[in-house]
């Protein structure tokens, strides 16, 4: 499951960003919570921790992850 989280809270901006390597990371459609429609969203895989994007050039705002 993907949950929202607080973008003060990401990961892309925080120490941990540069340390965590990068698995895997592409676009991928994910299903939204309350109108149903299907989005691109660009994911990125660190270790256990999955977050997801608008687009590769807006990492600094996560619109969501899992762990």
């Amino acid at each position: 499951a993907i949950i929202p989280m607080d973008p003060a809270s990401n990961l892309g901006s925080s120490p941990l960003a540069g340390r965590i390597k990068v698995k895997a990371q592409g676009w991928l459609w994910k299903q939204g919570h309350i109108r149903k429609n299907w989005k691109r969203r660009w994911f990125v895989l660190r270790d256990a921790f999955l977050a997801y994007f608008e687009a590769p050039t807006k990492t600094n705002v996560s619109l969501g992850s899992s762990t």
